[in-house]
């Protein structure tokens, strides 16, 4: 699968059906799914569920949540990317990213969120990008203000409340399209 991000560590790309047992690795452990919803527990029905985020996602948007691979050896590390979503009710770009535990504290989770938020800025009509962070989630927080994000307030979400965050666009993004 081409890239649809290099940076100097990471290849980010859309997701194809043989990531699903990597992601499995990846989702095993139980501090991921902490703050995230986790995968099916019949690896079928989330490979299914994966191949139509495929299928139409990606081709409908032109973006999507993106395979985070590591450069040198094409391992998959975990998800980065943008997703349409209800955000405290407008539609609105919203960003999700995961780093699995054994590549956490190094770096690639911020190197991604940059290369995707400069993705969108140059790529998309949008002006901001969302986040919804769970308020324990604290390397999440961290990271997300550390990449330009500002807390807005406290939203619901679900069951639970969420941290809403904004990362406004640099204008010269725009002026590019």
């Amino acid at each position: 699968m081409d890239a649809v991000i290099l940076t100097d560590r990471l290849i980010i790309r859309e997701f194809v059906p043989e990531d699903i047992d990597a992601l499995y690795e990846i989702y095993d452990d139980p501090k991921i799914i902490r703050y995230i919803e986790p995968l099916a527990k019949e690896k079928a029905v989330e490979k299914e569920k994966l191949e139509s985020y495929i299928r139409y996602i990606y081709g409908f948007y032109g973006f999507g949540l993106w395979a985070v691979c590591k450069k040198d050896t094409g391992q998959l590390i975990g998800r980065c990317g943008l997703s349409m979503s209800d955000i405290d009710g407008s539609w609105a770009m919203e960003i999700g990213y995961m780093i699995g535990i054994p590549w956490q504290k190094q770096g690639y989770g911020q190197e991604s969120v940059r290369a995707v938020l400069d993705y969108a800025g140059r790529m998309t009509d949008v002006s901001q990008v969302w986040a919804r962070i769970h308020p324990d989630n604290e390397a999440s927080v961290r990271l997300a203000v550390r990449s330009g994000f500002k807390k807005v307030k406290k939203i619901a979400g679900g069951t639970e409340t969420l941290l809403l965050y904004v990362c406004e666009l640099p204008a010269h993004f725009q002026e590019t399209l």
